[in-house]
């Protein structure tokens, strides 16, 4: 048995076309055609989501399995032109990759992986890197999508992860809407709702797990295990057939891709994800469009953050701060429209610490106990009920209608990797391995 890591990406775009679902394919290809034995659930890996020229979900999949077989030249000639096949049923959009490793994983994947959650990565450095470990390397037009096929491979997942069931439309449904029942969204959500996330956004009662472009996707369901998101199939009622489904184990959900620990904001990349930690410099304020900003600074420099209009209730959280807090901002570092400077599009906020905020007020006459009245500028306050005198006046702390904690956007305005409030209850699960008997997979006959 050879022991292979199979992985692909740029297969999709925004005029159509899903990573997952040529995955799929794939799978049921190797289950119908050869004797494969899989050692983990197909792998969905979001990386840095910041990037411009990413596709569309920015996932690449990977499928690690053993493989019995005398002519592995033979088999990757078959798969190769399989996958052909799927990428030219309409996807000229993309740069479709197939990327295969045996054996071992080489460190340098895994170091490319973590990269490639936070950084712009070059694809010919990439390539230079691994192209010596790699069985076969195929692609189309260029090699842009080995960023995510080779961070696919690397990413082992053993220590927090996630899941999600995706189900897919039959082909003749595709660019059609999709007839989900919404009432059974939200049972679901209700029933599943400790073990999954993100079903429905709070705020807007607005269904999430369905997209709204004419890819293959019928919905997809993240949770905390296979179980849990198995079990969502019980409850959602669709008016249209379920072509197939299958669970990806995923880094969806982790929020892997931010640091945990600051940097300081002069050293900030573009399209980098970054944490920072600094004291607000001027006061957010909200601009045209809804759109909040403020400055925040550390000891090596200042820059400009923003909380968008789609991020809803956050930005009422954000105009709550004021000069002298001290936050720590998440998010991704973008080109400033309107200067040559950073903006950071803030992902999660941290309240660390409230400045103190006090007032002046007339005291209490020690005679009588009724507030005193103001004689003037630099005159004292005045009594007037018994005439007593006084030059000290109450100092009083203002009550901040914010609490220090950690806040995000609504589901929403997340990304595939952003943390949801609700995982950081969980303590980071590790991996405990893969059980081939589970129901991992559904294809038609």
């Amino acid at each position: 048995m050879i022991l292979l890591h199979l992985a692909l990406d740029d297969t999709d775009s925004h005029k159509g076309g899903c990573t997952t679902y040529v995955a799929g394919r794939l799978l049921k290809y190797l289950i119908d055609n050869y004797n494969v034995v899989f050692q983990d659930y197909p792998l969905l890996i979001r990386l840095n989501p910041n990037i411009p020229w990413k596709t569309r979900g920015n996932a690449a999949v990977c499928l690690r399995f053993e493989l019995k077989i005398q002519n592995l030249k033979t088999f990757y000639k078959r798969i190769t032109k399989f996958f052909d096949s799927i990428v030219k049923e309409g996807l000229p959009h993309s740069d479709p990759i197939l990327i295969a490793l045996e054996g071992e994983i080489p460190q340098v994947f895994a170091e490319i992986y973590m990269a490639a959650l936070r950084y712009p990565l070059n694809p010919r450095y990439i390539y230079s890197q691994v192209s010596q470990y790699c069985s076969f390397i195929h692609y189309y037009r260029s090699i842009r999508g080995i960023v995510g096929g080779v961070s696919a491979i690397g990413s082992l997942l053993l220590e927090d992860h996630t899941y999600e069931l995706i189900a897919y439309r039959k082909r003749e449904n595709w660019g059609k809407p999709r007839k989900i029942n919404t009432l059974s969204v939200l049972e679901m959500d209700k029933a599943c709702s400790s073990q999954t996330f993100n079903n429905v956004d709070p705020e807007t009662k607005r269904v999430l797990i369905a997209p709204h472009g004419p890819d293959p996707v019928l919905f997809g369901v993240r949770g905390e295990s296979p179980s849990a998101v198995l079990k969502s199939l019980h409850f959602i009622k669709v008016e249209e057939p379920i072509d197939s489904w299958v669970i990806f184990r995923s880094n969806q959900g982790t929020g892997v891709h931010l640091p945990t620990h600051p940097v300081p904001i002069s050293s900030l990349q573009l399209y980098q994800s970054v944490f920072i930690r600094g004291k607000i410099t001027q006061k957010p304020q909200i601009y045209k469009g809804g759109h909040v900003f403020f400055e925040l600074s550390d000891h090596s420099g200042e820059i400009k953050c923003a909380a968008y209009e789609p991020t809803g209730s956050f930005r009422e959280v954000v105009l709550k701060l004021k000069e002298e807090d001290v936050v720590s901002c998440n998010g991704g570092v973008q080109q400033d429209r309107y200067s040559n400077s950073y903006i950071l599009n803030l992902e999660k906020l941290e309240v660390n610490y409230l400045t103190r905020k006090y007032v002046r007020r007339p005291p209490l006459c020690v005679n009588c106990g009724i507030r005193m009245t103001s004689r003037g500028l630099h005159q004292g306050y005045i009594c007037k009920k018994c005439g007593a005198i006084s030059y000290a006046p109450d100092v009083v702390t203002v009550k901040r209608d914010l609490e220090p904690g950690i806040y995000l956007p609504p589901p929403r305005a997340h990304r595939h990797l952003s943390k949801p409030m609700k995982r950081y209850v969980f303590d980071s699960k590790k991996w405990r391995g893969f059980n081939p008997s589970f129901d991992w997979f559904h294809f038609p006959p």
